[in-house]
């Protein structure tokens, strides 16, 4: 983006746009907007299966290790897989 005065209108900016920019603001920008807006909705209810998926982050062991886990760590994965398990058994 590039900005410059007019001539004879101090104060006054006009904003030019290069081909790019106008791809970035009138496309790519509101398309990552409605993405991101619709994927945060659609995997809201996951919220605490993804705080248990976490745990298994190798990147978190040390954090764990030396702070250990909350008492209600790994509920929700523990009723997804007996829900799997269920449907296993019943299904195959």
């Amino acid at each position: 983006m590039v900005s410059r005065r007019l001539e004879g209108n101090i104060g006054h900016e006009e904003t030019i746009h290069t081909p790019e920019d106008n791809f970035k603001i009138n496309t790519y920008f509101p398309t990552m907007d409605v993405v991101i807006t619709s994927m945060e909705q659609r995997f809201a209810h996951c919220k605490e299966l993804y705080g248990d998926l976490e745990l298994f982050d190798p990147r978190r062991f040390k954090d764990i290790r030396d702070n250990g886990i909350n008492p209600n760590a790994m509920n929700e994965i523990s009723q997804t897989v007996e829900v799997i398990c269920t449907f296993l058994t019943n299904n195959f």
